[in-house]
């Protein structure tokens, strides 16, 4: 599902770290798209800070994020 705005990606955060049949939430991230590019610092500060508040309080049951970001091949060629 596409994620509109912060609001509801901070509801779906907290869905996945209330969901105890799930440890991994993958984002994806269009980079093609300048706006979502912009909102990449973002979504790695919350995926941090979800992380660490999370893993803290549940040693036992970690939870994990992947994040994709789809870029033009041109842009990987220009970042290496």
């Amino acid at each position: 599902n596409t994620i509109e705005n912060s609001v509801e990606l901070y509801h779906r955060f907290n869905t996945y770290t209330d969901d105890t049949d799930k440890n991994v939430l993958m984002v994806i991230i269009d980079g093609r798209n300048g706006q979502q590019r912009s909102h990449i610092p973002f979504v790695r500060q919350l995926i941090d800070k979800t992380e660490s508040s999370y893993n803290a309080n549940h040693r036992s049951e970690s939870k994990y994020f992947l994040v994709l970001v789809h870029s033009s091949t041109q842009d990987l060629y220009h970042q290496s």
